[in-house]
Formats: C-alpha cells, sequence, structure tokens
C-alpha cells in the first residue's frame, strides 16, 4: 500500500508563497493603522476643544481647566475614554497633554512611539484652530501643552 501525501519541495512552494503575501501585506496594514491613529488624535483634540469651551462657559467666573484631570475627574466628566497616567490621557496610540489659565489653554496629541503609532502631533488652543506638526526627532521636537502647543509654524488642519 502506498502512503500519499506532500513531498518536501511542495510544502517549500506554499510558505514560500505565504510569506511572499505577508510581505506585500503587513506594510500596508501598518500604515492604515497609523492612518487610523493620526485620525482618531485629531478628532480627540476637537472634541477636548468643545469640552474646554464647554467647561469654561459653566464656571461662575469664566475660567478654562488647569489640567487634563479636570476633564476627566469632573462629576459626570467632561471627557472619557482614556487611559489615564498622571495627567496625561493615553488613546488610540498617543499621549494627551492639557493645560490650561484663566484667558487660554493648549491640548496636545504626541505618538506614543513615533513612526509606529504615528508621524505627527497635533495641537488645539482657544483659538479652535487644529494644527498638525511633524515630528522629526520625539526628544527634541514634540509638542507641550505648557508651552500652549501650537505655534504659527504648525500647519492648520482646520
Amino acid at each position: 500500500m502506498k502512503k500519499r501525501g506532500f513531498t518536501l519541495v511542495e510544502i517549500m512552494i506554499v510558505v514560500a508563497i505565504i510569506a511572499l503575501l505577508a510581505a506585500i501585506a503587513i506594510p500596508g496594514l501598518i500604515r492604515t493603522r497609523l492612518a487610523a491613529n493620526e485620525s482618531s488624535a485629531i478628532s480627540t483634540l476637537k472634541t477636548i476643544g468643545t469640552v474646554a469651551e464647554t467647561f469654561r462657559s459653566q464656571q461662575s467666573t469664566p475660567g478654562y481647566p488647569a489640567t487634563f484631570t479636570a476633564l476627566t475627574s469632573a462629576t459626570p466628566p467632561y471627557i472619557a475614554g482614556f487611559t489615564i497616567a498622571g495627567d496625561i490621557g493615553d488613546k488610540a496610540g498617543y499621549h494627551f497633554t492639557f493645560a490650561g489659565t484663566t484667558d487660554g489653554f493648549g491640548a496636545v496629541a504626541n505618538p506614543v512611539t513615533t513612526g509606529v503609532s504615528g508621524n505627527r502631533s497635533f495641537c488645539v488652543d482657544q483659538s479652535g484652530l487644529l494644527r498638525a506638526a511633524t515630528v522629526t526627532s520625539p526628544a527634541t521636537n514634540l509638542l507641550t501643552a505648557a508651552t500652549g502647543g501650537c505655534s504659527a509654524s504648525d500647519t492648520i488642519l482646520q
């Protein structure tokens, strides 16, 4: 009786075809995830800008919240859905920070890992303009909410 099965050559050809398909598909999937994270960060910053204005309008003496925690720990919270560590909120591959005074605020979204979770940093301030900055060196080029986040050299998105 003759046993039938696959030869080593046939199995190697199938494995090579699967590896080739994976090599073609994986970079596209990574780029798609990166674009989705950036889109989520933009949407979240728009919401944070709106929430900061809502917070200000509901105060007896109008003023923006001083920290991100003031927005997330209120009862009921002005905004939710973040993993909070100190005064930094994480969501969809981005760190969100917030700094406010009576007269203004800055909210910033920086990628957790540049090139993996995002390529650009985003910011919004009391003007309502959403801006983007390309992050070339994470240690020196990340935006910070404490400095207002946005600068005139950043690209205006909306």
